[in-house]
């Protein structure tokens, strides 16, 4: 049969990025992205006047950008002049400023961790304010000190301040985990309870008899204590929890009565979560509420030291609750006088989490809080009425730039990016956006609102569809699939797996269209439609002791899988953070990694070279020492250690755990990690010295190259190289393509043409093939064989009709040609 030589793919061939140079640089003709998304709020306080104060860390707000602090008057219209002058306030961390206590005078306590400053002033933990926002520069606390904090506060009717935490003493002065402070901020000499709490103050309120009801995990007394003016314990109180309670949130009823929240061993070895005690400390059995497995297990905390029980003037009470699994999408749940649910209270069910719960004067419950999920809403804050229900009339944007987690190139150059963002350029989208060549938001693409918060993966299918995870109001990783333009795929059945469910943490496509699934312990198949069960797929789900993190699908129908601690397989074998399972989702003992069998091993990312060979992003203690906890390893198709790559990462910089691998065409390796991490390496596994780092502030979490070898590098970044970039750029680098001469190309061939059900190839010996490849019209690999001999013929029996890419890899780089299968 006469040969034929097949047209030649024109893939990679520009010379973009083969100029002598040094580094990667920004490509200026990919648009900056700006992305946006709400912000979690750290605390929403009413003031007595109506206006309300929020506290979070804001890159954009209708007050303006880059504050911590904004004030709404009552008709929720910004109050400017206030937020004019907070706009300086700095402080260390997003959580600087966890809370603001209104004091007697009208001005505001500021509480938080680390230095604050606002024109001029600085403080440490404490700064006062004037009513309308100016520093007050007489009021000085100084800091707990020996390596303590003091976050929990309340504010007497004084204006003395009381302080509770973790510390042992106050400015110089000796206190243990609670400290009184007078007007000017200097620790009040007439307060003392250095004796009483030997654990932290969780939290304070005042009684309005001057008395002072404190919670923690202290031992004696346990969990609760009541104490005088002076600091002293008050006699007339006794807890009626054991030492191993820990009480987190108080509250108080009108006629004395005491509500007690947190994790509360009685003495009689019960464990509650909400009990009422009498004014004497002595449990109220008439509200009966307790929880256990069975009924309503939540967890309740005071955080940021602004969250309240809220008391009702019905007698009923609203708390600050996780309900369990039972009833996941709530957050806030109230309780009648008796300790009974309350039905009826109409709590939106797509709120992520409270951290801030106050009453205000008109009754109406302000919260604040992370992924809050209302119509036409952009911010984690909200007013409600008395029965939960939304208040649309305020309605703030507080939003924080957005990131990207996942990226993936469409075949005709579009590029999907999916992560957490409401925004990006200006056009509003939900968390999954399609862009352009030259980086413009495409239109056409539509997602529409809900149900996911924040999307952590997507993938292309070869028909054009999308899968993804993402976090969705009920704070549970869901999957979805897409069409081609953004609407829902209403074919997916979803994710139906024995032991999956509806909870998918990680997926990855198999090349016949089935798609393999986990939660982080089991790992399933599913058919295309998302349905699954070994009766419709024969695949046995593969049970992990510990946390299963990547999922590599290999071209023979096997499956890696990686992930933290033990695996366990058939009978009593078990491997370490890495096993190979055969198509039918048994263990394959014939693949065997010395990483299998070292303890405190972890697998973050697994990768396929063409050749077989397989990357290894991960830890283990048999490799490195503690001094370098990450670190890249290359394992033989046999799961062998490959000796002749080099396994190192910076120890230096704060590279992380590896998110994302990419080969070039050149067979140089790209390496993306947490701690602002985008490294190359040489094939061998040598640091490639050409690649400079490119200045990104923050996380990196995915990359891809390009055909004409650009790359695309995503993250929680907000710049690059000191250029504002948010969450997503496009370098240019050198050392990106490889261009084979013209001799090589001409001594590759490949016939017939159309192939059925083989492919002969000749290849040329002295150029030192090493494999050959085929891959679909996504780049994935459908077919790797050695090429051991100059003349080779690839079975196409299993290989669906279409058209694809064959890639013959030589020493000196590949040669790809374009063939049809029919």
């Amino acid at each position: 049969m006469k040969k034929r030589l097949l047209k030649s793919l024109a893939l990679a061939m520009s010379l973009l990025g083969c100029h002598a140079g040094y580094g990667q640089t920004i490509d200026p003709s990919f648009q900056p992205t700006t992305l946006y998304t709400p912000a979690s709020i750290t605390s929403v306080v009413p003031q007595p006047d109506g206006k309300r104060l929020v506290v979070g860390f804001f890159d954009q707000t209708d007050a303006g950008s880059r504050i911590h602090l904004v004030r709404y008057n009552a008709d929720h219209t910004v109050d400017q002049v206030f937020t004019t002058n907070v706009a300086g306030l700095q402080g260390n961390f997003t959580n600087s400023i966890s809370n603001v206590r209104i004091l007697p005078t009208g001005k505001l306590l500021l509480i938080g961790e680390g230095p604050l400053t606002l024109n001029g002033v600085t403080r440490q933990d404490l700064m006062v304010l004037h009513a309308d926002g100016t520093p007050d520069a007489s009021f000085d606390a100084g800091t707990a000190t020996s390596s303590g904090s003091a976050r929990v506060s309340a504010v007497q009717a004084d204006g003395k301040i009381l302080l509770g935490g973790n510390f042992s003493t106050y400015n110089g002065v000796v206190r243990r985990n609670i400290v009184r402070l007078l007007t000017t901020g200097a620790v009040d000499a007439t307060f003392n309870s250095n004796a009483i709490f030997n654990s932290p103050v969780a939290d304070i309120i005042l009684q309005p008899d001057g008395r002072i009801l404190v919670a923690g995990s202290f031992d004696a007394p346990a969990g609760v204590a009541r104490l005088l003016s002076t600091g002293a314990l008050d006699p007339s109180f006794t807890s009626p929890f054991s030492t191993d309670a820990a009480a987190t949130l108080l509250g108080l009823q009108p006629d004395g009565s005491i509500l007690v929240g947190g994790l509360l061993e009685g003495n009689n070895n019960e464990a509650n979560y909400l009990v009422r005690l009498r004014p004497n400390g002595a449990q109220d059995l008439v509200f009966t509420y307790k929880v256990d497995n069975t009924t309503y297990p939540f967890s309740i905390a005071n955080r940021n030291d602004v969250t309240d029980i809220v008391m009702q003037p019905t007698g009923q009470v609203v708390v600050p609750v996780t309900i369990g699994a039972t009833q996941a999408t709530e957050l806030l749940t109230r309780f009648n006088a008796d300790g009974t649910r309350d039905a009826t209270f109409a709590v939106p069910t797509s709120f992520g989490s409270v951290n801030s719960l106050q009453q205000q004067a008109n009754g109406q419950l302000l919260i604040g809080g992370s992924y809050f999920r209302l119509p036409n809403h952009r911010s984690s804050v909200a007013l409600l009425t008395a029965d939960g229900v939304v208040d649309p009339a305020f309605n703030p944007q507080l939003l924080r730039f957005g990131s990207v987690r996942s990226i993936v190139q469409q075949p005709d150059g579009k590029v999907l990016a999916a992560g957490e963002f409401d925004e990006v350029n200006g056009v509003r989208v939900n968390n999954l956006a399609r862009f352009n060549a030259d980086g413009s938001v495409d239109a056409s693409f539509t997602v529409p609102v809900g149900p996911l918060l924040r999307m952590e993966k997507i993938s292309l299918q070869p028909d054009g569809k999308v899968l993804g995870i993402g976090l969705a109001s009920g704070l549970n990783y869901n999957m979805v699939r897409l069409l081609a333009n953004g609407s829902p795929d209403n074919t997916w059945s979803g994710p139906k797996g024995i032991h999956v469910s509806n909870y998918v943490s990680q997926f990855a496509l198999r090349s016949d269209g089935k798609i393999y699934v986990t939660n982080g312990s089991n790992l399933e198949l599913l058919l295309a439609n998302g349905q699954g069960g070994i009766a419709e797929t024969g695949f046995y789900p593969f049970v992990a002791n510990d946390l299963i993190l990547t999922i590599l699908p290999l071209p023979d129908g096997k499956v890696l899988v990686g992930g933290q601690g033990l695996f366990l397989g058939l009978g009593s074998n078990q491997y370490q953070a890495l096993a190979r399972l055969r198509a039918d989702g048994s263990l394959d003992h014939t693949f065997s990694s010395p990483i299998q069998s070292v303890p405190d091993t972890e697998v973050d990312e697994l990768f396929l070279q063409p050749d077989g060979k397989i990357i290894v992003g991960g830890f283990t203690d048999a490799t490195y020492p503690s001094s370098l906890p990450y670190g890249l390893f290359r394992l033989l198709p046999t799961g062998g250690a490959d000796n002749t790559f080099t396994s190192s990462l910076p120890t230096s910089g704060g590279f992380g755990w590896v998110k994302g691998l990419a080969l070039q065409p050149n067979g140089r390796l790209l390496v993306a990690a947490y701690g602002n991490g985008l490294l190359r390496k040489m094939p061998d596994g040598s640091a490639d010295v050409s690649f400079r780092d490119a200045g990104f502030n923050s996380d990196v979490e995915d990359v891809l190259v390009q055909p004409d070898g650009k790359i695309l590098v995503a993250g929680s970044f907000t710049s690059v190289s000191g250029q504002p970039r948010v969450g997503l750029v496009r370098l240019t680098a050198p050392n990106v393509l490889h261009v084979a001469s013209a001799q090589l190309d001409a001594r590759t061939q490949a016939w017939p043409v159309p192939a059925h059900e083989t492919l002969n190839l000749s290849l040329d010996a002295t150029a030192r093939p090493e494999s050959v490849q085929l891959l679909d019209n996504l780049g994935r690999t459908v077919l790797t064989q050695p090429a051991t001999q100059a003349t080779l013929t690839l079975p196409l029996r299993h290989v669906k009709a279409g058209v694809y890419l064959l890639r013959v890899n030589y020493a000196d780089g590949p040669i790809t040609r374009r063939i049809v299968i029919e």
